[in-house]
């Protein structure tokens, strides 16, 4: 059975803590969290901006936040105790603060976020370092040796072509809004997150492929965690 805290204190978080956060969020995004805020709790596969904020304010279980898979997999590929590149992730740095307090716990390693929309001021741990703009290809501001982006829907293409020019491993769990123009093409057809997706990889499979040959980064890896609706691509070498 899922754990969630009692319906008192998810209610006491909402009006407290959540909703003044969200003078920081669009109006189309407050929109949206206030409608379905409640709709997704306890779901492993929850939409990320409703994900960030359960998993920030310890809304759902351990067990259900996919934030705590995603580092654990990267401990298991590629471990913490790297100079970490967390890009896209979106309002709130949930997976950064993870990676942060492990890599505080063993004293190695750092994560710098780079996100125009964070909403969150400061820096929670001193191995964690926080960034308000956009995300450009440049490399001597962005030195690192693992790319991390969760989710990152248009800038996909970015962090891979990012990884590919300066021989950067990388770890990418795809979103399945980058590609709803697919939809366009089969009119009627209503797909799941995972056909979406799915349908990104058939496209550009081959590509990445080949480019991470000529990087010297080795052979692309594919997973679903906990059997989750969006792949996962990370390189292997």
């Amino acid at each position: 059975m899922d754990f969630v805290p009692k319906n008192e204190q998810i209610k006491d978080i909402y009006e407290n803590k959540i909703i003044p956060l969200l003078s920081h969020y669009s109006r189309k995004d407050r929109k949206y969290i206030k409608k379905y805020f409640y709709s997704f709790i306890g779901d492993y596969d929850a939409p990320v901006i409703l994900m960030q904020l359960y998993s920030e304010f310890g809304i759902i279980s351990p067990e259900n936040d996919r934030y705590n898979r995603y580092v654990e997999d990267i401990e298991r590929i590629f471990g913490l105790e790297r100079t970490i590149l967390d890009v896209a992730e979106g309002h709130i740095p949930s997976f950064a603060n993870k990676v942060a307090q492990k890599q505080l716990n063993c004293s190695r390693g750092t994560i710098r976020v780079i996100d125009p929309k964070i909403v969150i001021k400061k820096a929670r741990y001193k191995t964690m370092k926080i960034e308000r703009r956009k995300f450009t290809l440049r490399k001597k501001a962005q030195s690192c040796d693992l790319l991390v982006a969760i989710f990152p829907c248009n800038a996909t293409k970015k962090v891979l072509k990012y990884a590919y020019t300066h021989k950067i491993d990388f770890y990418i769990p795809l979103c399945p809004c980058t590609y709803y123009k697919n939809k366009r093409k089969f009119p009627g057809k209503i797909f799941t997150h995972k056909e979406i997706t799915e349908m990104y990889l058939k496209k550009y499979l081959t590509n990445i492929r080949k480019k991470l040959v000529e990087a010297g980064l080795g052979t692309l890896e594919i997973s679903y965690l906990n059997n989750g609706v969006s792949p996962i691509i990370y390189n292997r070498r």
